[in-house]
C-alpha cells in the first residue's frame, strides 16, 4: 500500500528513545542506496539465515541478494545476486499497471516462491524468480477485500503450508482472518486479534516454529509507529500473542516485510524492510532487532 512516507523519514532523525517493550533490543539501520532503476518500494521481505534473501516491490519487482555482514553481525552492505527482476504472468509477460502491485512474498522450503498482490488480489506461486507464475485458488473472501488492503502479510511453515493475512479484514469481521492453503485448498483455521491503530503488513515463521507479525500505525505529519507480536500456532478461534516491540512514532519508516531467524550467538532476530514510496530523499531501510529471550 502506497502511504506518503516523507514527513515520517524526517521526523526519524529527531524521535526519541525506542520504545522497544521488554522482549526485544534495537540493534540498528542499514540504509540501503539506490543500485538502478525502478529501486524502491519493497514490501516484502524472507531470509532464513541472516544473509540471503528476497525482496519484492509495490512497483512489480522481485530480486534475490545477501546481506553482507561485520563482525558484530550487523549489515555491512548488501549484495543483489540476480538484479531488480520483473515479476511475470502465466505467460511470461512482464506485469504491467494494477496487476503488478506485490505486497508479500513467502519462499517455501522446497524453493517456491509464493507473491501476494493488491488492488488485483491474488497470490501466485513462482518455481523460478524469473519464471512465469502458477495462480493459486481463490479463497471466497479474496472477493471482499477492500481495493488496497488484501494480502500483505505471508509465511510458510517447515512443512510447506502457506498462511496469509489480510492488512483489513474483510467487512463485517472484528478480528484477522489467517488463510492457510494447503492441499490445493484455503481454509481458515485461527484468526488474531485486532487492534484498531497497527495493520499487517509483514510476516515469518521464526526459528522457534512460532508465527512473527509486522504491523504498522500511521497518522499524517506525525508518521509511522511498527510493532511486532508472535503467536503460537495452536488451536483456537481466536489468538492474542505476545508484543516483543513496539517503535516510538517516526524512528523508523514504512516498515513492511519481516524475516526472523537465528543469529551464531542463538539469539532470535528481526530483520524489516522498509517501502520508501519511491520519494526522493526517502531511504530504503533495513532495520534490525533481537529478542532477549
Amino acid at each position: 500500500m502506497r502511504i506518503v512516507a516523507a514527513i515520517a523519514i524526517l521526523l526519524a532523525g529527531c524521535a526519541g528513545a525506542v520504545g522497544s517493550g521488554p522482549r526485544a533490543e534495537y540493534l540498528g539501520t542499514f540504509i540501503w542506496e539506490p543500485v538502478g532503476p525502478g529501486f524502491g518500494e519493497f514490501s516484502g521481505l524472507d531470509m532464513q539465515d541472516g544473509e540471503e534473501f528476497v525482496t519484492v516491490s509495490d512497483i512489480g519487482r522481485i530480486a534475490a541478494g545477501r546481506f553482507r555482514r561485520d563482525a558484530g553481525g550487523r549489515i555491512a552492505g548488501v549484495e543483489l545476486e540476480t538484479g531488480l527482476l520483473m515479476l511475470r504472468d502465466s505467460d511470461g509477460e512482464v506485469l504491467r499497471g494494477p496487476m503488478r502491485d506485490a505486497e508479500s512474498v513467502a519462499v517455501a522450503p522446497d524453493g517456491r516462491i509464493f507473491v501476494a498482490f493488491e488492488q488485483v488480489h491474488r497470490v501466485w506461486v513462482y518455481d523460478r524468480i524469473d519464471g512465469p507464475a502458477r495462480a493459486l485458488p481463490q479463497h471466497p473472501d479474496f472477493r471482499r477485500f477492500r481495493r488496497n488492503q488484501g494480502i500483505e502479510a505471508m509465511a510458510v511453515t517447515q512443512d510447506g503450508i502457506l498462511l496469509a493475512v489480510p492488512e483489513l479484514p474483510p467487512a463485517g469481521m472484528n478480528d484477522h482472518p489467517v488463510y492457510r492453503y494447503r492441499n490445493g485448498v484455503w481454509d481458515v483455521p485461527f484468526r488474531l486479534s485486532r487492534d484498531w491503530a497497527f495493520w499487517p503488513v509483514g510476516a515469518n515463521i521464526g526459528p522457534d516454529g512460532k508465527f512473527y507479525l509486522l504491523e504498522r500505525d500511521y497518522l499524517p505529519v506525525l508518521g509511522f509507529r511498527s510493532r511486532v507480536r508472535r503467536f503460537a500456532l495452536a488451536k483456537g478461534d481466536r489468538l492474542d500473542g505476545e508484543t516483543l516491540f513496539t517503535s516510538d512514532r517516526g524512528r523508523h519508516g514504512n516498515l513492511e516485510g519481516l524475516a526472523v531467524w537465528r543469529d551464531a550467538g542463538g539469539a532470535i532476530r528481526l530483520t524489516m524492510i522498509s517501502d520508501n514510496n519511491l520519494w526522493q530523499g526517502v531511504p530504503t531501510e533495513i532495520v534490525e532487532y533481537r529478542l532477549r529471550d
